[in-house]
């Protein structure tokens, strides 16, 4: 075995470590950015979990895939609805497919400082409305929903709607 000075095996350390943070910098694939989300999340109300609020999320088919059950019992109806996340590879954006009463939405993605957001558009007393949704979980285990819209005056984001989802 031969013998390294003591500024070769310095420099050998530090090639070492600047491979591994280099390589640990993108630490998820962007098609695997929900593997975070899946289980069964409550809407968390008052600190309590409100079990009139069900959202399950599972992969499906394959990574990058997900496939989402929402469950609203708000006491005199239940509503359901079903949701698909999948991964376009050529486009490299989520996509979001979101069907309920009433409701068809497809949702392209735009990815903002680390942070994937979904996009829609609606219109309210005849003006066009842009919003984004993100899921995020937080250090302490629970997801956050965040649903902001566009502010025309200022052209930037507010927060309408932050959701707090814990799994059982």
């Amino acid at each position: 075995m031969k013998n390294f000075s003591k500024s070769t095996y310095l420099f050998l350390l530090g090639f070492i470590l600047s491979v591994s943070t280099f390589s640990q910098v993108k630490l998820v694939d962007d098609k695997d950015y929900y593997n975070t989300l899946t289980g069964n999340w409550f809407l968390v109300s008052d600190n309590q979990l409100d079990s009139g609020f069900n959202l399950e999320i599972k992969s499906s088919l394959h990574s990058g895939v997900y496939e989402e059950k929402w469950t609203f019992d708000i006491g005199v109806r239940v509503f359901k609805s079903i949701a698909v996340r999948i991964w376009e590879e050529e486009e490299e954006m989520w996509k979001l497919y979101w069907f309920g009463p009433g409701i068809t939405r497809i949702s392209n993605s735009e990815k903002v400082d680390n942070i994937w957001y979904f996009l829609n558009e609606t219109e309210r007393d005849g003006k066009k409305i842009l919003g984004r949704t993100s899921w995020e979980i937080q250090n302490n285990g629970d997801m956050h929903r965040h649903y902001e819209i566009m502010n025309q005056e200022t052209n930037g984001w507010e927060t309408k709607t932050l959701e707090v989802y814990r799994k059982k």
